[in-house]
């Protein structure tokens, strides 16, 4: 949700809840993070939501419109699928939302084994099916199993390597000390 909408929320929360008001900078990132990619109209129906199910006399923390909005965004429909039509969850689509959203640790061929793996009922969850992909796939090779194939750009963002320009010769090296701090960190 961007800043403007999250005010614009705020003030709707208000509406309902005139004693609501987030203003320290902790509150805020609180709820920003409670209400992660929601839009606008999904922040509000969770308020209203909640107001239903379970309070109109006190104020709804972050943890409940969470819950909610997890039930919410399951019942998205995609632009692409009309209401009522079931659409396969494809491995590339995954893929390009992991892409650009600065998530993808892995490379496409282990989406389309974690959506095999998902059918057959090995795994249940797809990060799972991700983990557990590119674990079979780094010892088939001969290297030390591992949980991802590289670092998102999350990753390089909150270790300050994010736009680092590497000498060719340097590359190597580097990326081998960060799969290993990477390896050590997942285990």
């Amino acid at each position: 949700m961007k800043n403007y909408e999250l005010n614009n929320w705020i003030e709707s929360v208000k509406s309902a809840f005139p004693k609501f008001n987030p203003t320290s900078d902790l509150q805020l990132s609180g709820w920003k993070e409670a209400l992660g990619d929601a839009t606008l109209d999904e922040a509000k129906s969770a308020v209203v939501k909640y107001i239903a199910e379970n309070s109109s006399r006190y104020e709804p923390q972050p943890k409940d419109i969470a819950e909610i909005l997890k039930v919410i965004k399951s019942q998205r429909v995609p632009a692409y699928q009309s209401p009522g039509q079931i659409v396969e969850d494809l491995p590339e689509r995954r893929f390009h939302e992991d892409l650009a959203l600065g998530r993808c640790r892995h490379n496409l061929y282990c989406y389309r084994d974690a959506a095999v793996m998902i059918k057959s009922g090995e795994v249940t969850d797809f990060d799972e099916g991700l983990k557990l992909s590119c674990r079979r796939r780094t010892a088939a090779r001969g290297e030390q199993p591992r949980d991802f194939e590289f670092p998102s750009d999350d990753d390089l963002q909150r270790s300050g390597l994010k736009g680092v320009k590497a000498k060719s010769c340097d590359a190597k090296r580097i990326l081998d000390s960060f799969v290993r701090k990477w390896t050590l960190r997942n285990e």
